[in-house]
């Protein structure tokens, strides 16, 4: 039996940067991307496999936060990271969008989610801000561009 889920989205787009971030203030769980990409080759696509920006700031409030985290990005994460970024990475990670399946996965996830006791789901949005904190900081990542401009 299909399961199905009662709740209110807001599609945030073509809007100012400030409302933009009023919007995000506002919601409970934020969807960033998942899919393909079309690219300069011919007939070729590419994953959206990462968390972008926008996840970063919807993160940065506290926002519990689905995106596809690609298995390649993430050993390329795990090469270039600290070895606790993969281990404490907050993000929901979704399936790739191609399919009936993943709608379906992506349906149980936003109800198991949502079933969540409050409690859990507010250790997530601290664990979530904790982790911009730790890992997308001005501090935490002058180091790493120190090391790539010494590189050049």
């Amino acid at each position: 039996a299909k399961r199905k889920i009662d709740l209110d989205y807001d599609l945030i787009q073509n809007v100012s940067y400030e409302e933009c971030l009023k919007r995000k203030r506002m919601i409970s769980l934020f969807y960033d991307q998942a899919g393909w990409q079309i690219t300069n080759l011919k007939n070729k696509m590419k994953t959206i496999g990462w968390y972008g920006n926008s996840a970063l700031e919807a993160m940065v409030l506290g926002v519990p936060t689905m995106a596809h985290l690609d298995q390649k990005a993430l050993i390329n994460a795990y090469n270039l990271m600290p070895k606790d970024f993969i281990r404490e990475i907050p993000i929901l990670n979704i399936p790739m969008i191609y399919e009936a399946s993943s709608v379906e996965y992506i349906t149980n996830l936003l109800i198991n989610y949502f079933q969540k006791p409050t409690e859990e789901r507010k250790r997530l949005s601290i664990k979530t801000r904790q982790f911009v904190e730790k890992f997308h900081s001005y501090e935490s990542t002058s180091d790493l561009l120190i090391n790539i401009y010494k590189k050049l």
